[in-house]
């Protein structure tokens, strides 16, 4: 096995047959509760050939008028290839396609089973378009916390680069605070503070932000004491934000 006939391999190594015998008019539906679309197939009379990789799918039956029924027919897909001794033979060049990806990384419906072995097929995961959108946001998450747990500075900066203020979930908006500090992006920390507002913003992050903002002589001077003002309301400042506080306060007291 070589790595271009391995990836020539990759478009029928998850091939299965079925037997049908069921009207032509009728279809095979499968449901990947990952992927944004469902794939249809049908017009066959007497076997179905499909792709199936991975665990998470359901099947369903279309009769011809558009009612659908989960199959529980004793017809069951048979796969042409061991497909998983080949797919450990072809993993070593690590080719990329969906069909592979969802194999390797579905075990858990969450997307928690990462690995530096599977991590290059989770990312191609969380950027592919078939994927739904909350999964692609779920994956993300996992990556960016795994990539700081095993302090992969590098690769959690491809995915800190990539995300913009209007990317991200509130879910993600503490936790996204959190890794750009870590890795001193400060200024785009900032812009989402900018855009968000500092209410739900952790303060001790805020005086980090405010802080390097001042130390830099950059940001807007009525938000920066706006923010600051947020987190001394909090409890939490320093020198630097009490000083820049004193100096620019204008209250009644």
């Amino acid at each position: 096995l070589t790595e271009d006939n391995a990836k020539a391999l990759l478009k029928v190594l998850f091939l299965h047959r079925m037997s049908w015998n069921v009207n032509e008019e009728e279809r095979l539906i499968i449901l990947y509760q990952q992927k944004e679309k469902e794939e249809v197939l049908g017009g066959h009379k007497d076997k179905i050939i499909m792709s199936l990789y991975g665990k998470n799918y359901l099947l369903f039956w279309e009769d011809k008028r558009g009612n659908r029924f989960l199959w529980k027919k004793p017809q069951r897909p048979v796969s042409y290839m061991d497909f998983p001794f080949v797919t450990q033979q072809i993993t070593k060049w690590k080719p990329e396609t969906l069909e592979l990806a969802l194999y390797l990384c579905s075990e858990k419906q969450q997307w928690q089973n990462i690995t530096w072995e599977k991590e290059n097929y989770f990312r191609y995961l969380s950027n592919c378009e078939d994927i739904k959108i909350e999964d692609r946001i779920l994956l993300r998450r996992h990556l960016l916390e795994f990539y700081y747990e095993a302090d992969a500075g590098e690769k959690l900066d491809t995915i800190l680069e990539e995300m913009t203020p209007f990317s991200v979930t509130v879910e993600e908006r503490k936790e996204l605070l959190q890794y750009l500090i870590f890795r001193d992006y400060y200024e785009k920390a900032y812009e989402f503070v900018r855009l968000y507002g500092p209410e739900t913003v952790d303060p001790k992050i805020l005086v980090r932000i405010c802080t390097y903002m001042l130390e830099e002589n950059k940001g807007d001077e009525e938000e920066l004491l706006w923010y600051i003002s947020a987190a001394f309301e909090k409890g939490k400042y320093n020198g630097a934000t009490l000083q820049y506080l004193v100096e620019h306060f204008r209250g009644s007291s």
